[in-house]
Order: structure tokens, then C-alpha cells, then sequence
């Protein structure tokens, strides 16, 4: 079987598909890495939004109540507490309520006029809760009762339903944000393992064409080490290896005929001195493009050396040979060879001998040679058979 030299991709292609592998590897890569900041600020924003917010209304809740029992304390005991300590606890409350309000202020996304609304209403809780508390120590409990019941308790709802509105929107905030989160974290995961399944797929991909690119460069030492350059034949050296190939392949019990033929060009010195070794080297490829158009696929052609071609024809007979080689010396004789310096017309000599595989090369070789010789002997240009040597008739 013939073997023919394998045709390399260019390696810019390559280079340029592992470059491009590689683009969208960090195109997915820092996409990833994009999502995941996402989520830590979706996070990040959920304590510094909704759920700072939500807790300081809950505090801000938690102290208008506080305040709202102790007026009601006062109001059933008709007792003022100690002006001091009543002040202290007093002030603790209001700059509670200033606290938290300062938080929701600062942190609240949602309707700001609500939060300016809840101010003005804390300003009212905390002015009126003074003037009670001054009405009871004064010994005025009527007007007392009558300021926290027409006002306190009206603010009371209205701060109630502020601080609900607070409430909820933080609520539904912290759910927005928990759904962008989980979404952000889906299209995370999805793009990291796009970008690690690329990564293994441009990493199979450089080590498919490391073991591509080493094949081929070893196809290409092979085949250079078994071609003539000159003539893109096989050499001497394939010629050696096929034969025993084929010897593997042959029957034992009933072995194939082999015929060799070796082809001279007649007169090739003089054609190299008369017309250039330019003009010899087109004759040697044109007698090798004409070996491949001729003869069979399955025949062996290779260049043995200088002018010297040997072929070996599977599975025929000496006779059938000798009307093959008398046809292809025939074509030859016709053949012209256009150059720069004229046409050139040439022939060839040959001599071949039929064989067994098990036979060394060497000994066959010597049987073609001889008949080559036998027929350059003859006045060359013409094909001679080694029975003929040792049956002249036979010729």
C-alpha cells in the first residue's frame, strides 16, 4: 500500500481558533466574576437598605410605645415622675427616635415625602408628650388626658401606619433584592461552568493538536525519509520495507509472482552535458510522472538512484510483465519534452526478472540488473527478460 504525504493545516488557523477559545474563556470567565460582585452588593445592599431600614422603624416603633405607656402611666397614677430622672428617660427616648429616624433617612429607596411626613409627626409626639407631662405636674390631669387622648393617640396610628409603610416596603425591597440575588447567582454558576467547560474544551483542543501536529510531523519524517525529493517517488529504503510488509501479507502456501523492472535512461550523461543538469532533472520527473500514469496502483515505482528507476509488479508473471515494459518504452520514444533550450526527446532500457517474496531483494536486483545490462548490450531502447539469458531462443 502507498503511502503519500499528509497535507499540514496552517498553523495560523490553529493559533487563531485556540486564540479565540481563549477570548471567550476570559469573556465568560470575568462575566462570572461580574455576577458574583453583583450578588455581593445585592447582599450587601440588602443590610445596608432594607434590613437596616426595617430595624430601625421596628426600634422607632418599639419607642414611641415605650413612650406611650408612660404617659399612660402617668395619666392613670396622676403622679408626675421626678423631673430629673423623668427628663433623662425622656431624652433617651426622643434621641432614640431621632436615631432611628436618622437611619431611615439615610438608608430609605422608597417615597421620601412619607419619611418627611413621619418627622413632622415625631416633632408633634414629642412636643405634646412635654406638655403633658407638664399639665401632670402641674396638677392638671383633665387637660392631661384630654391633650393624649385628642392628639397622642391619633399621632400614635399615624406613626403606625408610617412606620407600617416603612415596613413594608423594606419587606418587598429585601425580596427584590433576594430574587436578584438567587437570578444573579444562577447566571454565575451557569456562566463559571461555561467558562470551566470551555477551558477543559480549549485544553482537549491544544493537547488534540499536540498529538495531531506530532503525528503529522512524524508522518512528514517518515515520508521524507522514504521519498526522493526530486521526483516525490518512493526510495530503495521503502522499496526494502513494503516487500517484507507484503511478504507478512503473502500466502505461504501459495506464494505470488513478482516481477522487478529496472528502467535506465539511455544516454543520460550526455543529455546532462549537452542541455544542463536542469534540463536532466525535467527528464527524471517526466519519466516519473509517466511511471504513475502508466503502471497500476498497487505496482511499487521508486527512484533506485541517478537515472535508475525500479518498479515491482505484484502478482505477474515474467511474460506479462515484458508486454507491459515494451508498451511503456514504446510511449517513451514519442514523448517530447518542452524546454527552454528545445524540445527533448529520450528513452529508456530496461531489464526485470520475475520473483518470489521470500527471495532476498538483493539476489533479485542482481537477476533485473543482469538483463538490464544484457539489453544495454543489445544497442539500449529496448526490454529484456532475465529467461532470455538463460533461454536465448525464448527472447
Amino acid at each position: 500500500m502507498k503511502r503519500h504525504l499528509t497535507t499540514n493545516k496552517p498553523l495560523t488557523i490553529m493559533g487563531l481558533s485556540m486564540t479565540l477559545m481563549l477570548m471567550l474563556v476570559a469573556i465568560f470567565g470575568y462575566t462570572a466574576l461580574h455576577q458574583a460582585k453583583q450578588i455581593e452588593q445585592r447582599f450587601h445592599d440588602f443590610f445596608q437598605h432594607p434590613f437596616t431600614v426595617s430595624n430601625a422603624a421596628g426600634q422607632l416603633r418599639y419607642a414611641i410605645t415605650k413612650s406611650q405607656l408612660n404617659l399612660t402611666h402617668q395619666l392613670q397614677t396622676q403622679k408626675p415622675s421626678q423631673h430629673d430622672s423623668y427628663h433623662q428617660h425622656v431624652e433617651a427616648l426622643n434621641a432614640d427616635i431621632d436615631r432611628q429616624l436618622e437611619i431611615i433617612q439615610a438608608k430609605f429607596l422608597g417615597d421620601m415625602d412619607k419619611i418627611y411626613q413621619l418627622e413632622q409627626l415625631l416633632e408633634k409626639w414629642q412636643t405634646n408628650e412635654m406638655q403633658i407631662h407638664l399639665l401632670i405636674t402641674n396638677h392638671e390631669p383633665a387637660k392631661a388626658k384630654h391633650l393624649f387622648q385628642s392628639k397622642m393617640i391619633l399621632l400614635n396610628e399615624q406613626i403606625n401606619l408610617l412606620t407600617n409603610y416603612v415596613l413594608g416596603f423594606a419587606l418587598n425591597k429585601a425580596k427584590q433584592y433576594e430574587a436578584e440575588a438567587m437570578e444573579s447567582s444562577k447566571q454565575s454558576t451557569l456562566l463559571l461552568t461555561q467558562a470551566i467547560i470551555l477551558t477543559l474544551a480549549v485544553i482537549m483542543t491544544i493537547l488534540g493538536y499536540l498529538i495531531w501536529y506530532l503525528y503529522q510531523y512524524s508522518e512528514r519524517v517518515e515520508t521524507r525519509a522514504l521519498t526522493d525529493t526530486l521526483t516525490g517517488l518512493f526510495n530503495r529504503a521503502y522499496l526494502e520495507a513494503e516487500l517484507l510488509r507484503q511478504l507478512e501479507l503473502d500466502d505461504k502456501s501459495d506464494p505470488s509472482v513478482y516481477t522487478m523492472q529496472i528502467i535506465d535512461v539511455d544516454y543520460f550523461k550526455q543529455i546532462n552535458d549537452s542541455y544542463g543538469h536542469n534540463i536532466g532533472d525535467q527528464v527524471l520527473v517526466t519519466l516519473a510522472k509517466e511511471l504513475k500514469q502508466h503502471f497500476r496502483k498497487d505496482d511499487i515505482i521508486v527512484r533506485w538512484g541517478g537515472d535508475e528507476f525500479v518498479l515491482v509488479l505484484p502478482k505477474t508473471t515474467e511474460i506479462e510483465a515484458l508486454k507491459i515494459a515494451e508498451d511503456f518504452r514504446v510511449s517513451l520514444e514519442t514523448l517530447p519534452i518542452k524546454t527552454d533550450k528545445g524540445v527533448v526527446h529520450f528513452t529508456v532500457t530496461i531489464g526485470l526478472s520475475e520473483f518470489l517474496l521470500s527471495e532476498p531483494i538483493k539476489q533479485v536486483f542482481e537477476r533485473s540488473d543482469a538483463a538490464l545490462y544484457q539489453a544495454k548490450q543489445k544497442g539500449r531502447n529496448c526490454v529484456v527478460p532475465y529467461m532470455s539469458l538463460n533461454n536465448p531462443s525464448g527472447n
